[in-house]
């Protein structure tokens, strides 16, 4: 199988997980810490995404080289997908970094808090990974019918 169809399989195998979470474990256990895992897994489906576009993108000469950089990926998956798509992989990845980078994190009213070093803080909400879960789902049904 080709690259680009492989990265395609395993965002869609990682997006089923995180939808997985979202509607069957986290009702089940109720556990705000859960929402950042779920970020995460959607986060990575949304790289094997952006790397399928990527490599597919090259395997067909339409890109000279397989840009490392997430600004010069950026540039080639904004032909593909919305602006408002591509704002969510952006907040995704700002979430991701800054629980990386986070010296505290708690759960408070239903709600997974990441506070910076600045005292700024992050809050997840279920609500808004279900938002992000849908258009994680809406850019695979892009990116397969741009691949195929």
């Amino acid at each position: 199988m080709e690259k680009h169809l492989e990265f395609l399989n395993t965002a869609i195998q990682q997006s089923h997980l995180a939808d997985h979470l979202i509607y069957t474990t986290y009702p089940l256990i109720n556990e705000q810490k859960l929402l950042i895992k779920i970020v995460i897994e959607l986060n990575k489906s949304l790289e094997n995404i952006i790397k399928s576009i990527i490599y597919k993108e090259y395997l067909y000469k339409n890109i000279d080289y397989l840009p490392q950089d997430s600004r010069t990926q950026n540039e080639i998956i904004r032909k593909i997908l919305s602006l408002e798509e591509t704002n969510i992989i952006k907040e995704i990845r700002n979430l991701i970094e800054k629980h990386n980078k986070s010296p505290m994190e708690f759960s408070k009213n239903n709600k997974f808090v990441i506070m910076t070093n600045h005292l700024t803080i992050d809050t997840i909400t279920i609500e808004k990974i279900k938002q992000f879960n849908q258009t994680t789902k809406n850019i695979i049904i892009k990116a397969k019918n741009h691949i195929q």
